[in-house]
């Protein structure tokens, strides 16, 4: 049985490790059983308690890439979308709303419609 390790998410909130939804997450990046199995083996040496997510996600991007792969692209697509630091709300609607607004859409953020 593994140890019960707790890592820190990017809000400050403490959460258990949870390995299937690691495999979940390396399994919507296409990665197949065989990479997503060893990439979990390192992952169990390499974690430690208190660990922040977006360490655990540099070090899977990182296996990823070394996989030879196509898969660390597309499992780097949230942190990317992060990376825009937009300051008005949620990062994916504002960036929805943005190609939405340039296609000659017209959108309004945070309203819900019935």
């Amino acid at each position: 049985m593994r140890k019960k390790i707790s890592v820190t998410k990017m809000n400050g909130e403490r959460e258990l490790y949870n390995e299937s939804k690691l495999r979940r997450s390396l399994g919507n990046s296409g990665a197949d059983k065989e990479t997503i199995d060893g990439i979990i083996l390192k992952v169990d040496d390499f974690i430690y308690g208190g660990m922040e997510t977006r360490e655990l996600f540099k070090f899977v991007f990182k296996e990823l890439k070394k996989s030879g792969t196509n898969y660390a692209l597309k499992y780097n697509i949230k942190n990317a979308l992060l990376d825009l630091r937009l300051e008005e709300g949620y990062v994916y609607d504002i960036f929805v709303v943005r190609i939405l607004d340039y296609e000659g859409y017209k959108n309004d953020l945070n309203r819900i419609v019935n």
